[in-house]
């Protein structure tokens, strides 16, 4: 599970639930979906949400992406996936570096009826005028400990591998 906190009393977790088809026949694009789970806490209200949009292998480019800003936090880089639920970027604010993660699409709070008051009223930075791209939260560095991001998607990727196609067998 991917855990961050920052000083607005914002957390959020990331994590894989299951692959979207846990039957282990099928194309190889149905075998790698897996089942994400986002839970924002601020203060003692929660919203939680989970959609199939995320593919093992872009969990490993998600992994290698940390990997590197790990080895170099002075620069500005982001990675987005094939759908757009989740987008990351690592950025300079005010000489900080920060981690930014953008929540979109069918993880975008704003589409949940169910969004406690204390989120709608806050202050969501967006990096985008498109009021439709998302909300986007944003991590110090100060607060966060890469090394542990990446060992938590290290441990995601093992528990749910890329999955092969299993050559049909004729009778």
């Amino acid at each position: 599970m991917l855990t961050l906190s920052n000083d607005a009393g914002d957390l959020l977790q990331i994590w894989i639930e299951d692959y979207q088809y846990p039957d282990p026949d099928g194309y190889f694009w149905d075998l790698n979906w897996l089942n994400v789970t986002v839970r924002w806490q601020r203060g003692t209200e929660i919203w939680q949400a989970s959609d199939p949009c995320l593919s093992t292998e872009e969990l490993l480019e998600l992994q290698a992406w940390l990997n590197e800003i790990q080895s170099d936090t002075t620069g500005h880089s982001n990675i987005g996936f094939m759908e757009p639920c989740l987008r990351f970027e690592w950025r300079q604010v005010n000489s900080m570096p920060m981690l930014s993660i953008c929540l979109s699409s069918e993880l975008d709070p704003r589409r949940s009826d169910k969004l406690p008051d204390i989120m709608q009223k806050t202050g969501m930075p967006s990096h985008d005028e498109d009021a439709h791209s998302g909300i986007w939260l944003e991590f110090p560095t100060s607060a966060i400990n890469i090394h542990n991001l990446v060992q938590a998607l290290t441990n995601m990727s093992a528990q749910f591998p890329v999955r092969h196609e299993r050559p049909l067998i004729e009778e």
